[in-house]
């Protein structure tokens, strides 16, 4: 693990990343969800993706694991943030998913990446549509996970998995790992969950940082962002939705909807939840690796 200040558009930042194969392999750039450090990028599966013949870099977004967390500013409370989201009301979130993308572009500027193909899950799949809408020529593929356009008139979370998300989180080591597991149940693919497994992966998690107070910050980000789907247009590159069918949090018709925005096909995965169980990565690894090498080809057409 490395740490590095990026420079972003709200601030200077530091963002602490890790990085897989070759440099100079095309890059692949993880980005996590809401709350999720970037381990969540399991090594075994950033391996894979070396072995494939990419660069990968997994790497913890502003507030949450071993980066920078932003301590200016209110600190909003997430049910109070869920309401106003429902009743319009602006929320003036410290720092929008904008700034967050620019993080990432920090990222990229200081290791010498131009351009990557990029991968985001839940809340990093709708950074990664920001970096398509914004900068879409630094963007070679995009792979959209379980994610979102944000538009407005797409349902929400089922209430188990909106009570799981808002319940508050035990301080204690143990009471944390034992929240932690029993959330992952609730949102997760329960044809694939592992007990065992789901605590070992928490410990880890806890061992690097037990520190949630950025938590509300990104969730306000992600709640007061406008909504992409006129806006992913923008963007003409390879890219591909990937969708749990069973997705408790972000419902199938999300995926459905950023997949029509994007002009992209969707996988609308069997047995999947709002995580990426390891039974499948063999499906996101292909899909990862096909989208990018749609780059190659795309770059070629619009060369002739």
């Amino acid at each position: 693990m490395t740490q590095l200040t990026v420079q972003s558009r709200d601030r200077s930042v530091r963002i602490a990343f890790d990085t897989f194969g070759d440099p100079s392999a095309p890059t692949v750039l993880l980005i996590q969800g809401l709350a999720t450090q970037m381990i969540a990028w399991r090594p075994a599966f950033c391996r894979a993706l070396a072995a494939r013949g990419f660069h990968a870099i997994r790497f913890d977004n502003r507030d949450i694991g071993l980066s920078e967390r932003i301590r200016d500013g209110a600190r909003p409370n997430p049910v109070a943030s869920v309401l106003k989201r429902h009743l319009g009301v602006p929320l003036r979130p410290s720092y929008t998913l904008d700034d967050m993308a620019e993080d990432a572009f920090g990222l990229l500027d200081r290791l010498g990446r131009r351009r990557a193909h990029v991968v985001g899950a839940s809340m990093g799949g709708m950074i990664g549509q920001v970096m398509a809408i914004r900068r879409p020529e630094r963007v070679l593929s995009l792979t959209s996970m379980m994610s979102s356009t944000g538009a407005r008139n797409l349902p929400g979370a089922t209430l188990r998995a909106l009570g799981s998300m808002l319940k508050p989180v035990p301080r204690d080591r143990p009471g944390y790992i034992a929240h932690q597991v029993e959330q992952l149940r609730a949102l997760g693919s329960r044809r694939f969950f592992d007990r065992r497994a789901a605590e070992g992966y928490f410990a880890e998690v806890a061992e690097r940082s037990m520190d949630r107070s950025g938590v509300p910050r990104q969730l306000a980000a992600v709640l007061d962002a406008p909504a992409r789907d006129g806006l992913l247009g923008r963007y003409d590159g390879p890219a591909r939705v990937i969708h749990g069918a069973e997705d408790p949090l972000l419902p199938p018709v999300h995926g459905w909807a950023t997949a029509k925005a994007l002009g992209a096909p969707i996988e609308l995965v069997p047995g999947m939840g709002h995580d990426l169980p390891e039974a499948l990565w063999r499906r996101y690894l292909n899909a990862i690796e096909g989208t990018a090498r749609a780059a190659s080809h795309h770059r070629a057409g619009a060369a002739a």
